[in-house]
């Protein structure tokens, strides 16, 4: 029933979507407060352990995060906008703008991870720690970034990351192309109207009675003539 009139579908509202847009558009607005809106005090006061609205930046998995939301309001909006926002990389260039913090894929003890004081420091991304087809060694890790770590806290990081994405990095293999990846909303580019579209996509069928009309050498115009007849 969801879907466009001239994709065989009757463009019915589905209220799970409508339900799951709106608060996708909250998360719109937390982010937009910058920290300073009165209102925005106690659902940033959750984030504080992942942070902050810097989490929303992340590929985060909502399971895999060390942090609790005792509201069920705040963990639904943040599942939504988790289900716009996770993606798996799947090219060099993607993998080494990963956002190592949170990250749904870099786990340790089967939690992800976020070090504030290394993200303060300006560790942020895959490629802030991996260049030259390799980690940076400890201590130059430690000079480039003024941080006093543990070598044990830096090795568990670079070991944490997954396999396929330093075969990836190392153009040992290539990934299987994840077109959700690409489709991802970004925040500045975030609305209701838009975050709608996205899970009207994400869960539109294509009718059955199609794959016939294809096999009848039916171009995309003629069948979407085909659909407009009963309207």
């Amino acid at each position: 029933m969801i879907g466009p009139k001239e994709k065989g579908r009757l463009n019915m509202p589905d209220f799970e979507i409508i339900n799951a847009a709106l608060k996708v558009s909250w998360i719109k607005r937390l982010n937009d407060s910058n920290e300073t809106s009165s209102w925005s005090h106690i659902p940033l006061s959750y984030l504080r352990d992942v942070g902050g609205l810097f989490l929303l930046q992340c590929n985060f998995d909502l399971k895999a995060l060390k942090f609790e939301i005792p509201l069920a309001f705040y963990k639904e909006a943040l599942y939504a906008w988790e289900k716009i926002n996770c993606g798996s990389p799947n090219t060099k260039e993607q993998v080494l703008n990963e956002i190592i913090w949170n990250n749904r894929f870099i786990k340790i003890g089967g939690f992800s991870v976020y070090y504030k004081k290394w993200h303060e420091a300006g560790v942020i991304r895959l490629k802030d720690i991996f260049q030259n087809n390799a980690f940076l060694p400890f201590p130059e890790f430690c000079s480039r970034f003024k941080i006093k770590a543990n070598f044990l806290m830096y090795h568990g990081i670079c070991h944490s990351i997954p396999r396929e994405w330093i075969n990836i990095l190392k153009g040992n293999i290539q990934a299987p192309l994840d077109g959700k990846y690409n489709d991802r909303l970004t925040l500045n580019k975030l609305s209701c109207k838009s975050a709608t579209q996205f899970f009207v996509k994400s869960k539109f069928v294509t009718p059955t009675a199609e794959k016939r009309m294809v096999k009848a050498n039916l171009n995309e115009k003629t069948i979407q003539l085909i659909y407009s007849l009963p309207f």
